[in-house]
């Protein structure tokens, strides 16, 4: 009998693996799902919004009410949609911007010391 990886999941059941790179693929896997998910809130907000702003843009203040509200539902779903989807490419580039703004911080620190 081999050896058995096991696990506790965030939502409180246990499984296990076969092997250590399965139960790895399972964390990275998880914690993509936990990613996509905060990412799908925040294009729902930002789609809504940004639907918003396009409507009041185009004039559709004297549109009947639930047109305005059914735009602005579709904004933010096809937000969402978008954000979730590309969950990892939006992570990627946050995290590829975050690196260079430190390089510039630390190149302008260097900058002004010298």
């Amino acid at each position: 009998m081999g050896t058995r990886y096991g696990r506790r999941r965030r939502d409180g059941t246990y499984e296990y693996h076969d092997s250590e790179a399965s139960l790895e693929a399972a964390k990275r896997q998880e914690s993509r799902q936990t990613r996509a998910g905060f990412f799908g809130f925040v294009g729902l907000v930002a789609g809504g919004w940004l639907a918003y702003l396009g409507l009041q843009y185009a004039g559709a203040a004297d549109w009947p009410k639930w047109t305005r509200f059914v735009g602005v539902l579709v904004g933010a779903g096809f937000g969402a949609t978008l954000f979730f989807k590309l969950a990892e490419v939006v992570w990627k580039l946050l995290v590829g911007l975050l690196v260079i703004v430190i390089l510039v911080a630390i190149g302008a620190f260097i900058w002004r010391a010298v």
